[in-house]
């Protein structure tokens, strides 16, 4: 026979403190393009929400409470799998942000700084989209239909640097920085900041 668990407000609390403090990192990552507003305020949530959480796994912990302690093992793996070194499921998060953000400004390409270049005997284009600056890195969004953002630095064509530096004279951003895919031609370049971003 199964025991019957009532849903008492104690129990509420600690399921939504241990929701907010596993969404925090989350949010984080998906509204890191779209809306940044809304991935600091996430970012300050989840930290919030972590004090409870640990006050509890160390009751449970204490008391011997196997189905919480259960719980919060399984919160604790989630908010740290950054710090474990999974992170493909947060950037795919934050890839998703941009890409509705893109999706929500239709002329989001036309703001971008775009030049033609010819490589090959091919028409392709690079720019510069926009940057978002966060204190120690910038992150750069950079438009490139060959792809070469995300070869080796030595395999990416003279033609190809020569086009990036003339887009990111302004910027942080040099022809020899890797970058991360975000979707389509779109591709997303961290820096270390100094004394902040330029584009």
């Amino acid at each position: 026979m199964f025991q019957e668990h009532r849903m008492t407000w104690p129990r509420r609390i600690a399921i939504v403190v241990i929701v907010g403090a596993v969404l925090g990192p989350c949010g984080l990552e998906f509204f890191y393009f779209l809306y940044p507003p809304i991935a600091d305020w996430s970012d300050w949530a989840g930290a919030l929400c972590l004090a409870p959480p640990l006050l509890l796994s160390l009751g449970a912990l204490i008391k011997l409470r196997w189905e919480w302690i259960a719980i919060f093992a399984v919160a604790w793996s989630l908010i740290f799998l950054p710090a474990l070194g999974v992170v493909a499921p947060f950037e795919w998060l934050s890839h998703q942000g941009f890409h509705i953000r893109t999706l929500l400004d239709q002329n989001y390409l036309s703001k971008c700084r775009l030049i033609d270049f010819a490589e090959n005997g091919k028409a392709q284009k690079v720019g510069f989209c926009e940057h978002f600056d966060h204190l120690e890195i910038c992150d750069f969004i950079m438009y490139d239909t060959t792809g070469q953002f995300v070869l080796p630095a030595s395999r990416r064509t003279p033609e190809w640097k020569r086009a990036i530096a003339v887009v990111a004279a302004n910027s942080l951003v040099s022809p020899d920085d890797d970058a991360v895919h975000l979707f389509e031609n779109f591709y997303r370049v961290i820096t270390l900041s100094g004394p902040g971003c330029s584009a």
